[in-house]
């Protein structure tokens, strides 16, 4: 069975947006490890704001383990042979990467669907999906499967007032949009007054391009 290189999936344009986003995850994370170590003068004696801000620092953490796993799984399908895709179950993939998010994400799990992927991707894009959800939200993010024609997908609903938050992201949407697309996938954004729904799509197992099995 023929393996095959991947498509260019990390531009110039979004090497350079990452890396502004990366430096300012970095000087965050600055900023609140400093009010750990040496805190406010005018802070309260019962240091009760302590949990408040490892909490915040953990997101941070997680937020840039994410950004830096999708630039590694864009280099490592640019530069790795990949063999076919397998039949997973969607279901379970979007349980283990919200777990691994460490995240409070609302799931609502559909009947099982299986896709053709490949699993550490699909994972990949998920938490990325998630963490691009939590970046923006304005209040609790939920996601759940759901199947449209020879297509299955997770979707994750994203509170939001305004969507010049969403906007600011539009770099890591960029490459996230290129890894399911290199996995035959699509990502689309629907727009609620009150909400955005972000939705990852993959071929259903069995309904994958012929190309995949050439």
């Amino acid at each position: 069975m023929a393996r095959h290189m991947r498509p260019k999936l990390i531009t110039l344009e979004t090497l350079r947006a990452v890396d502004r986003e990366y430096r300012d995850l970095v000087m965050s994370l600055r900023a609140l490890a400093s009010l750990l170590h040496d805190p406010d003068p005018g802070a309260p004696d019962d240091r009760a704001w302590e949990p408040v801000l490892a909490n915040i620092l953990d997101a941070e953490l997680n937020q840039l383990a994410t950004l830096m796993g999708d630039v590694t799984a864009a280099l490592r399908m640019e530069h790795s042979a990949t063999g076919p895709r397998r039949s997973i179950d969607l279901s379970r993939a979007l349980e283990s990467a919200v777990r691994r998010t460490g995240s409070r994400v609302l799931t609502g799990l559909g009947e099982p669907v299986r896709v053709a992927a490949h699993p550490e991707i699909v994972s990949q894009a998920i938490m990325s999906a998630v963490s691009l959800a939590l970046r923006t939200a304005d209040g609790r993010v939920s996601a759940g499967t759901r199947r449209r024609d020879d297509e299955a997908g997770v979707a994750i609903t994203v509170p939001m007032s305004e969507e010049r938050h969403w906007n600011r992201l539009d770099a890591r949407l960029s490459l996230l949009r290129r890894i399911v697309g290199a996995e035959g996938g699509r990502v689309a954004v629907d727009h609620r007054s009150d909400a955005m729904i972000l939705n990852l799509w993959f071929p259903v197992a069995g309904k994958a391009k012929r190309s995949e099995s050439a």
